[in-house]
């Protein structure tokens, strides 16, 4: 895990979590552990791009829309509402947001589901270090 962000996704496609971690080798358990690691840290990187995308796209959408309301400001509120919703770089605008706004949706399901299997692994390390030192991590 680095200071900045990933520069591409891991190119190991990651095989699934066995249901019992404690069948696993210390080495396997982190080459796991590095993995889900790598992987959580491409999907956040993924994440906070696309939510500053969308927020790009919000803020045309809404600056295409004042433009609109200012260009036909004659016009009642229900028919320039009909202009804004036909308007062709509006609604480009609107299908992209639509995409980048299922992604994010997409992008946090990931980020939890890897940041689960990170604690899991972690706690199945922890486990084994108090297995290994049980006087050092003892409660006093």
């Amino acid at each position: 895990s680095g200071l900045g962000p990933p520069q591409h996704m891991p190119e190991e496609k990651w095989r699934e979590l066995p249901e019992d971690v404690t069948k696993l080798t210390s080495r396997q358990l982190g080459q796991y552990f590095q993995g889900y690691v790598s992987f959580a840290e491409y999907a956040e990187h993924e994440l906070a791009t696309s939510e500053c995308l969308e927020k790009s796209f919000l803020e045309r959408m809404e600056l295409r829309a004042a433009c609109l309301v200012l260009k036909h400001d004659a016009l009642p509120k229900w028919r320039i509402d009909v202009v804004i919703k036909a308007d062709q770089a509006y609604s480009k605008l609107l299908k992209r947001l639509t995409r980048v706004s299922m992604k994010i949706t997409l992008l946090r399901s990931v980020v939890e589901r890897y940041n689960r299997r990170v604690s899991l692994i972690s706690r199945e390390i922890t486990r084994r270090q108090e297995e290994l030192n049980p006087q050092r991590h003892r409660i006093r």
